[in-house]
């Protein structure tokens, strides 16, 4: 565990297999250009690079999503770097390398692929690394984000971790003074949270949001956990420090990809707007909002060299922007979860945004001219569709439609949903439409390939199917901790006819069959 070239990171225990949405292309550029900035060129092909891209499955699935777009990923694991090659090798994604690296090292390595790059994203990395590392992050940032180019970078923040920040160094001593690997190190840990719960404790005691926090890291994935809060230089930043960092690599804040703290009017209550609008400069305006909602988490969206959209054009930007519908019961939500609490817009609106996208994705001007008929505002469309982005209820997508080759997110998805029948791991699908990914629950990576390929049958010969595969490797379908098998074919059935009714139609609009 003492070897230099991990840095304080842990090693020994593998990443968990996870995508964020904020990642992808289309996303990015739907912040950007939200926020009154130039998106990436049009007319050439892309090159995005992933720091600390783990074992590569995120990577993956934007590289079968957007096959027009050249992507690399690089991770000093070597263990990560061999899954995430097998992996592509294996789907065939042409336009997917991957690099075992340092960043450090990755500044003069002369690797082509890493030159000119018009986006460069980091999730989970900057606050869990080492001063030196954050600092060749940076050195990176400079060094190959093309002028106009785009960076992510999510963080731990304070003031929202000021409560919890001991939780994390008292489980780092624990597993200081402890044997094993990471994991068992860890388990010690959480049995001392454990014990620190009880009444006696006046530091729990004290802190509701202490209790809380270790009640949800009793039922964690100890892989997650090991990654969170074993790093030797776990660090929450304030906005203010990330500001300066990058502000070295000549980069611009543009906004949040959690749209929802864009708005001022979204970010905070109405008798703290006064106290966020008299701020003196950017900077001091987003770290006044931290203190307001007592932010934990930030994902902040960069531009090296911004060009400032005049209102006409970012009126065409957002009529040509897509969205697609992801949550099929977007329509029956009354309450929408903003930073500063809840908004409820009107439920004609959503209604008719709903009832436009659920013929399939749909440009902001075809939304437009939809809601417009209801007697609604433009500006009111555009303020719902990012409450609707905000909670996971639309997508933004590629702007052109759609990869117009799907095959290598087919593949991927194909080989996801045949991993699905021994273990459930890899748990999210490419949507070439939207050049994203979704979310699947095992139940869907099992039984929609076969709904896909059974077009017309009852739901009951699908059902039937679905636990006959599951059962041809020796495994039992299970739902709420208990098996299901021919005598639940009824109660599979109905799961069926829901995944045919809700989900089946999504997967379809954006290319996700497999």
């Amino acid at each position: 565990m003492s070897a230099a070239w991990m840095g304080g990171y842990v090693s020994d225990v593998a990443y968990t297999l996870g995508y964020y949405r904020e990642l992808a292309p289309a996303f990015l550029q739907y912040v950007c250009e939200n926020s009154g900035i130039k998106g990436p060129p049009e007319g050439r092909r892309l090159r995005y690079c992933e720091l600390g891209c783990g074992r590569g499955y995120g990577t993956a699935l934007l590289a079968a999503a957007n096959p027009d777009i050249d992507f690399v990923g690089i991770d000093f694991n070597p263990t990560h770097i061999a899954e995430a090659r097998a992996f592509a090798e294996r789907v065939e994604l042409a336009n997917l390398s991957f690099v075992e690296s340092s960043f450090g090292d990755a500044i003069t390595s002369g690797n082509a692929a890493l030159e000119d790059l018009d986006f460069v994203t980091l999730h989970g990395v900057y606050t869990w690394v080492s001063p030196q590392v954050r600092r060749d992050i940076v050195a990176f940032l400079r060094a190959k984000l093309r002028p106009g180019g785009i960076a992510y970078v999510s963080y731990n923040t304070f003031p929202g971790w000021a409560p919890i920040a001991p939780l994390q160094h008292m489980i780092r001593e624990v597993a200081s003074r402890s044997t094993g690997d990471s994991i068992a190190r860890l388990e010690r840990a959480r049995e001392m949270l454990a014990q620190l719960a009880g009444p006696g404790c006046a530091y729990t005691a004290q802190n509701p949001a202490v209790k809380a926090r270790m009640a949800v890291i009793a039922k964690q994935d100890v892989h997650y956990l090991a990654h969170e809060f074993m790093n030797e230089f776990w660090s929450p930043a304030y906005v203010t420090q990330a500001f300066d960092d990058f502000r070295e690599a000549k980069l611009t804040y543009v906004g949040s990809a959690s749209i929802g703290h864009n708005r001022l009017s979204f970010a905070v209550p109405k008798d703290m707007q006064e106290v966020v609008s008299s701020a003196t400069d950017l900077s001091m305006r987003e770290q006044i909002k931290d203190f307001i909602v007592n932010r934990q988490f930030r994902r902040d969206v960069y531009v090296k060299g911004p060009i400032a959209l005049t209102r006409p054009q970012q009126r065409q930007s957002f009529e040509r922007t897509r969205f697609a519908l992801i949550s099929a019961e977007a329509d029956a939500k009354t309450s929408w979860k903003i930073p500063a609490g809840e908004a409820r817009p009107r439920p004609g609106l959503v209604n008719a945004i709903v009832s436009r996208l659920k013929e399939g994705p749909a440009t902001g001007r075809q939304i437009l001219d939809a809601a417009l008929t209801g007697g609604f505002k433009d500006n009111d469309v555009q303020i719902v569709l990012e409450l609707m982005v905000e909670n996971l209820a639309i997508l933004p997508c590629r702007r052109d439609g759609g990869a117009e080759d799907q095959s290598a997110a087919r593949r991927l998805n194909a080989v996801v949903c045949e991993m699905a029948l021994s273990e459930d791991t890899h748990r999210f699908l490419a949507a070439p439409v939207a050049g994203s990914a979704l979310s699947t629950s095992h139940f869907d990576r099992l039984a929609l390939p076969l709904l896909l390929a059974n077009e017309g049958a009852a739901s009951t010969d699908v059902a039937a199917k679905v636990i006959a595969q599951v059962e041809s490797g020796g495994r039992k379908m299970r739902r709420d901790g208990r098996s299901l098998g021919e005598s639940d074919i009824a109660e599979i059935a109905e799961l069926i006819e829901k995944l045919r009714v809700n989900v089946l139609p999504i997967w379809r609009s954006l290319g996700m069959g497999v």
